[in-house]
């Protein structure tokens, strides 16, 4: 589905969208970093939001720092690309890979115009550059701007590995012509080629050996961030050296190689050929598994990267000694472990819990206010609009809600609004607003940008040549569509777990509860769009093959249906938690309002009890707050509402009082009632009624059928002939709702009227006024 919804998709606007996309990539340095921005590109990022936004991923913000303890700061030396320890490689005055040490430039924010991100001066990379591409790998910006510089000086480091390897050969022949050949080879694969011990000597490291530091030692953070590119620099430096070296055999006697003969191949009889070999594989196995150990711990972002580097690996080791037996074994040495996918699904899943709670904890669970036209254009354009159909639901002015409840407030706000036209917040209240909070955005932002970075670290193991189960009918692009459900479903558990638990969530405001249910429902209502646009990048960075689309597909609307269900659910058990809320302010009203109340009356009323209006002004209020959610979910919880305040009217009337069972913050039953108590309370449920055909839902006044029915039976004169059996069917048409069981119950606390009562005859002759002996003989009649 297209990723913008609404009528602001006009041609124009997409046309403009594409030029900015072309801008910006361009404005990108050529390589791995532009690679980067287009793969989020593919992925409809910046269809979406803004250059300027923060990507929600854990470790990482806009300025490229690590955010998490352990991280090394901006301003730190970064690894080299190509790291030769010179204690442990020859070195000659001409040779330019003896030390190389380049720091990047400075770093800070970068700026952007629109919505497109512009590389300026001093700045760093792009922000998916720093998400996806080590550091090691990008391009340095001198100044802010990209040369091919840099680029010359790599050519020249490799073209001069040969001519370093000349010192080598030159001691070698030295120690053949004094006949100490065999020391010589000796000597240097001692030093060249062993291991350095640890403690008491049965732990041994090749790496350490290689870069003459501890590789045990850094935290985790700085392991992915400096530790882990400078190992893999060493080891690709390691073998470009062995290869120059190789050009020329160390076993021949023969003077070092000069001119055209430097390129000579190697001999395959070297006497250190073996020893090499074997390093070169403990080193790259080393590797392997520190980064297989050190994977378990690490963020979505680390993982991807690293998944990149140990691609950008395996080519420059092809590249800089293609001729070495261990190229054939470097994929399954290099391998990040068989299980690498679901734990990195796993990680994704637990950092979007994390970033969804500290999203809604800093929100303020109250309306988001729609996005304004700027002065002077004549439309809104698509970069006014939400992603995904966010601007498709939308609630009726706040200011049009509190006239309704107070009109004196709209004739306040125009008349500050005309004297202080230019005061912030002046008309503030007249604006649109969405049904979902500033939350929902920021989350559905943080799936997005985990999609694309996981998205790319499956692109880097299928290049790894990561094996994949068989049986998914969808290929490896299911992996993604599953990253995207799973943190679907955590940021429904976040939103909801927003209002607490246990006692807090007894204690929550009817309004923010609504909020947060009106919140998942627009990030289920979003789904489509997100899904949409990961299966099209799916579809653009290769990830869906020709032969998989029909499983691919078929596997996204699994997907998608899993997700939404799982809203579902979280929506479900918050329409549970506000009709709880509202349940039990009810319970409070009518506890506080009829406890001790005195029913038999006496004497009838012409208007409703006070503890009526109380009710209706506060079911009033709650309905209004209803409005962010869903028309479903706001009849049904109409009906919720009224069904159980109608239910406890007529457990009022039916239910036994037990004199031995406390009723401490209970609303006991009625002991006694009256014909007049009766009456009273007739005209609260026609108050009720009333109020309920008001709500503007159908059948809502329905709620109150059963409890009218009775209390209209029992003021009916009729009513002791309607009981008898000849008139069965004439009770039916008049009271189809009337149940003889309850009537029973409640003519058991009836209290009939006295001799005086009937001396002085009944002057209401629409009321049923029975004595004792009228009330059993009714009840008689109800047991039948």
């Amino acid at each position: 589905r297209s990723v913008i919804h609404g009528s602001h998709t006009i041609k124009q606007d997409v046309e403009g969208k594409v030029v900015q996309e072309r801008e910006r990539i361009g404005a990108v340095p050529r390589g791995v970093a532009r690679r980067a921005e287009a793969f989020a590109t593919a992925f409809g990022w910046y269809w979406c939001w803004a250059g300027t936004d923060e990507l929600g991923l854990t470790g990482i913000s806009n300025e490229g720092e690590a955010s998490m303890p352990g991280s090394p700061s901006s301003n730190q030396s970064v690894s080299p690309k190509f790291q030769i320890s010179g204690n442990r490689l020859p070195t000659h005055h001409n040779n330019p890979s003896a030390a190389i040490n380049t720091s990047p430039s400075s770093v800070s924010s970068g700026g952007s115009f629109g919505n497109t991100t512009v590389i300026r001066s001093g700045s760093a990379h792009t922000p998916w550059a720093q998400v996806l591409v080590p550091r090691v790998l990008l391009p340095y910006l001198a100044g802010g701007i990209h040369t091919d510089s840099e680029w010359h000086a790599d050519e020249d480091l490799l073209a001069g590995l040969a001519e370093g390897g000349h010192p080598v050969h030159r001691a070698h022949a030295a120690f053949a012509l004094l006949g100490r050949e065999d020391d010589f080879l000796e000597l240097y694969e001692k030093n060249r080629y062993t291991d350095t011990k640890f403690g008491d000597g049965r732990v041994s490291s090749s790496l350490t050996s290689l870069t003459g530091s501890d590789v045990t030692s850094d935290p985790d953070r700085a392991f992915f961030t400096t530790s882990l590119p400078h190992l893999c620099a060493s080891v690709v430096g390691f073998s470009a050296t062995e290869s120059s070296l190789e050009m020329g055999s160390l076993s021949s006697s023969i003077a070092p190689p000069q001119g055209d003969d430097a390129a000579a191949p190697a001999e395959t009889g070297s006497p250190l050929a073996e020893a090499r070999h074997r390093y070169e594989r403990a080193l790259i196995t080393e590797l392997g598994s520190l980064l297989r150990s050190r994977a378990k711990r690490a963020t979505l972002s680390e993982i991807t990267r690293s998944s990149s580097l140990m691609s950008a690996l395996r080519t420059s080791l092809n590249v800089a000694f293609p001729s070495s037996p261990t190229r054939s074994e470097d994929r399954d040495l290099l391998a990040m472990d068989v299980d690498i996918i679901m734990t990195t699904l796993r990680v994704s899943q637990e950092e979007q819990l994390r970033s969804s709670s500290r999203a809604v904890s800093e929100d303020q669970h109250t309306p988001m206010p729609r996005r304004r036209r700027e002065s002077g254009r004549r439309r809104m354009t698509a970069h006014d609009c939400l992603p995904f159909g966010l601007d498709e639901p939308h609630k009726m002015p706040l200011g049009e809600t509190i006239d309704d409840l107070d009109p004196s407030m709209s004739r306040r706000r125009n008349a500050r609004a005309r004297s202080s036209p230019s005061l912030p917040g002046a008309g503030e209240l007249t604006a649109s607003y969405h049904t979902f909070s500033r939350s929902v955005p920021t989350i559905l932002r943080s799936i997005h940008a985990r999609a694309v970075t996981f998205a790319s670290f499956i692109a880097s193991q299928v290049q790894l040549g990561q094996a994949m189960p068989e049986n998914r009918p969808g290929g490896i692009s299911t992996y993604v569509l599953d990253c995207v459900e799973s943190c679907v479903a955590v940021s429904a558990v976040a939103l909801r777990d927003s209002v607490g638990d246990g006692s807090a969530k007894r204690s929550v405001a009817v309004t923010q509860a609504v909020q947060v249910t009106a919140n998942i429902t627009a990030v289920q209502n979003a789904l489509p769009g997100l899904f949409g646009a990961v299966a099209r990048g799916l579809c653009h960075v290769g990830l869906v093959a020709r032969t998989e689309a029909t499983g691919a597909f078929a596997a996204a609307d699994g997907a998608l249906g899993r997700a939404e269900k799982a809203c579902e659910v979280e929506i479900g058990a918050m329409y549970s938690l506000v009709f709880q809320v509202c349940k039990n302010k009810i319970d409070d009203l009518l506890t506080s309002s009829l406890t001790n109340f005195n029913w038999v009356a006496r004497s009838g009323r012409d208007y409703p009890n006070e503890y009526a209006q109380t009710v209706v002004e506060y079911l009033r209020m709650t309905f209004k707050s209803f409005s962010p959610l869903s028309k479903g979910c706001r009849d049904g919880l109409h009906f919720s509402c009224c069904g159980h305040f109608a239910d406890l009217i007529m457990g009022l009337l039916t239910d036994k009082f037990d004199p031995s069972k406390s009723y401490e913050g209970m609303l006991p039953p009625i002991q006694k009632i009256d014909a007049y108590g009766i009456k009273n309370i007739s005209l609260d449920i026609a108050s009720f009624e009333n109020f309920a055909d008001g709500c503007g839902v159908p059948q809502l006044s329905e709620c109150f059928n059963e409890v009218f029915t009775i209390t209209a039976a029992l003021l009916d004169p009729d009513l002791p002939l309607l009981l008898k059996e000849n008139n069965i069917d004439t009770r039916r048409r008049r009271y189809p709702m009337l149940n003889l069981e309850k009537m029973h119950s409640v003519l058991e606390k009836y209290v009939g009227i006295g001799l005086g009562d009937r001396l002085r005859g009944n002057s209401d002759k629409s009321l049923l006024l029975m004595d004792k002996t009228e009330v059993k003989n009714l009840m008689k009649l109800c047991k039948r």
